[in-house]
């Protein structure tokens, strides 16, 4: 099974992911619309761990665009266990 890091996609520092305060991390919100609007259903938001100034000013290049706090994710090579 692969594992995953996530970056922010505008400046490359590490994401965190914290529970959502909007819909008490469940993912689901309220009727008419049954998922939140600001996790989507996921339950968690991501945050950029460095400071706004930084992240904004400081993109990757091509990324100047990009919105803060957009995650990307990257396959992190696993180290098999053989033993035998």
């Amino acid at each position: 099974m692969a594992e995953y890091e996530y970056q922010c996609a505008r400046c490359g520092s590490t994401l965190v992911f914290e529970p959502c305060q909007v819909c008490p991390a469940c993912g689901w919100f309220d009727k008419p619309d049954p998922t939140c609007s600001l996790c989507n259903g996921h339950g968690t938001v991501p945050t950029c761990i460095s400071s706004p100034e930084w992240c904004e000013g400081h993109p990757l290049p091509g990324r100047e665009i990009t919105k803060r706090h957009t995650p990307e994710a990257f396959e992190v090579p696993r180290e098999e266990n053989n033993h035998a």
